[in-house]
């Protein structure tokens, strides 16, 4: 946490803002995270553009997601991809979705960015920022198979959870993240039943 108050973003840096402000609220340093969203705000007072709006409604979820207020993170993120629809806030709503307890929603979502990564990764006119890391992608499969685990659909889960396990075969054995996956397959049924087309 000292190392985040040790960072000096230069000025007019929105992107830099919500990076940082994320990296609060996870952290939970909410007044923190709420400082970089008062940065943006006076970006918007200076220039009210589309792209500073969806911004600052994506600090908003990442607060409210933080204050484990999940209802008004999903209702900032929707308003986050309505202004701009980019990968790196439809993956915010799903993970909005999911906090909310809406796993069918946030299943959708996250295919969505699944859907997007090489796109969004080979558009070097996308600011990288956008454009989900590689890890992030990589995750994302865990988060599904979590998800479609809750919703009964054993085939994708199980598909899911063997390509994160899959790009993670080199991975720490005592990472979290990998041992859960680990517990989630040896748990799911042998045989699932079909799944529907999204």
């Amino acid at each position: 946490m000292k190392l985040l108050a040790q960072v000096d973003l230069p000025p007019n840096a929105p992107t830099l803002y919500v990076l940082l402000g994320r990296a609060y609220a996870w952290s939970g340093k909410i007044d923190s995270a709420a400082k970089n969203a008062r940065a943006i705000d006076l970006l918007i007072q200076q220039h009210d553009v589309p792209a500073l709006q969806a911004l600052r409604y994506l600090m908003s979820a990442e607060i409210a997601l933080a204050e484990r207020k999940p209802s008004e993170a999903v209702d900032a993120a929707q308003k986050a991809v309505l202004y701009q629809n980019s990968a790196f806030a439809v993956e915010t709503l799903a993970r909005c979705y999911a906090a909310a307890q809406m796993p069918e929603k946030a299943a959708q979502e996250y295919e969505i960015v699944l859907t997007r990564a090489n796109e969004r990764l080979d558009d070097q006119r996308t600011e990288s920022f956008d454009a989900p890391a590689f890890r992030r992608v990589v995750e994302i499969h865990y988060r599904l198979g979590v998800l479609y685990q809750k919703l009964g659909r054993v085939t994708d889960s199980r598909n899911h959870v063997q390509k994160f396990l899959g790009y993670w075969s080199n991975a720490d054995a005592e990472l979290g993240m990998y041992k859960d996956a680990q517990r989630l397959l040896r748990g799911l049924p042998a045989t699932g039943t079909p799944t529907a087309a999204m």
